[in-house]
């Protein structure tokens, strides 16, 4: 059987799109994208991919975010329609919760589809104080009840937010995978500089005022350390200020291509993840392949990877005063770290590579598509 699949998402990120893709595009002979808010040259490197955009107009002011959000949602529906009939199955990726219009009305046509969120979005909202947080939550249950199955690659997210009646449409799948030709351990942490950093979106859910204030408190604690932040987000200005007021300490590079990121993974003893909303962060998994211990705040699925002083650290508070003393800690105890480093090392290879991971999905995929054509 011929796999011919859909992906819909709004506003994906680089590294889960780019990663995904490179899985769907091996276990299909054709990937139709139908997407909005993402960087279409993520695509260029795949041959056999369909790309459809789609404008999206926002706006402060609710009402308007609101009709701006259903005339989305009737782009959608026009493309999605109206290439239905070359699709085995629909695939709703990340920001595709709440797209309801295309999820109703490919259900009453008969079509397979499934929603794989990355996360839950509206926690994300929650975080930003965004008012429409309860409106998209319902949207998205009420996605969950539409499609055929949901796919979760944690069971912490479906303990938090699915309810126990739709259990039997949930599908444990892993999606997340490490290029260990390319992230690679190449320094030990005894050979590292004293070198703390965070690579991400500088945004509010991802912790990274709270990050900033906890360093410059570690600093008075440990004069030698430093921090590297790599990234690029609204909170930009503020972290390109901070750096400037504290350039002997802190050093923001900007955005940095992906192919360079193994190298300032080497160069630091940990990788700080203060997020308060995540899913499963692909720079994690990318840093314990290079031996790089991660503090983590325990959202999302980071637990079901890190357990405490084994595999990474996990943070004890959200005080920046807490975290500071805590960072100060374990980053002088160097023979700990050494042993986290190579145990983070060890599972990066144990369970995420990318041979596992395409292995799984494409057995079920195939599974999905026949049960759509059955």
């Amino acid at each position: 059987m011929k796999i011919k699949s859909c992906l819909i998402t709004l506003g994906a990120g680089s590294t889960p799109l780019r990663t995904f893709l490179k899985i769907l595009t091996n276990i299909s002979e054709e990937v139709y994208i139908v997407h909005s808010q993402i960087d279409s040259s993520e695509l260029s490197s795949f041959s056999n991919i369909h790309s459809y955009a789609i404008g999206y107009s926002s706006s402060s002011l609710m009402i308007l975010r609101i009709y701006y959000y259903f005339i989305l949602q009737l782009k959608f529906l026009k493309i999605i329609l109206s290439i239905r009939r070359q699709i085995n199955i629909f695939i709703f990726f990340i920001g595709g919760e709440g797209l309801i219009l295309p999820s109703f009305f490919l259900r009453i046509l008969g079509c397979r589809t499934v929603l794989m969120p990355g996360g839950w979005a509206h926690q994300v909202m929650q975080s930003t104080k965004d008012n429409l947080r309860i409106p998209f939550e319902f949207l998205m249950q009420l996605n969950i009840r539409l499609v055929d199955n949901l796919l979760l690659y944690s069971e912490s997210l479906y303990s938090n937010q699915v309810r126990f009646s739709l259990s039997n449409k949930v599908i444990f799948v892993r999606r997340h995978y490490v290029d260990f030709e390319k992230f690679r351990k190449i320094l030990s942490i005894s050979d590292r500089d004293w070198i703390v950093g965070y690579i991400g979106r500088l945004s509010h859910e991802k912790g990274i005022m709270k990050l900033m204030e906890s360093f410059l408190i570690a600093k008075t604690l440990m004069p030698t350390l430093r921090l590297y932040m790599i990234g690029e987000g609204r909170l930009r200005k503020l972290v390109e200020k901070t750096a400037a007021q504290n350039a002997s300490s802190i050093r923001y590079f900007g955005s940095v291509p992906h192919d360079l990121v193994p190298e300032y993974l080497n160069k630091m003893k940990i990788l700080l993840l203060p997020s308060t909303s995540e899913g499963l962060p692909n720079i994690m998994l990318e840093a314990m392949a290079c031996g790089t211990p991660v503090f983590a705040n325990p959202v999302g699925a980071i637990p079901d990877v890190i357990t405490h002083k084994i595999t990474g650290i996990l943070l004890s508070s959200n005080i920046p005063k807490d975290i500071a003393h805590q960072l100060v800690s374990i980053v002088q105890n160097e023979e700990k770290l050494e042993q986290i480093s190579n145990n983070a090392y060890e599972k990066a290879h144990q369970f995420f590579s990318y041979e596992q991971v395409l292995n799984e999905w494409a057995k079920l995929i195939f599974r999905l598509a026949q049960k759509g054509t059955s």
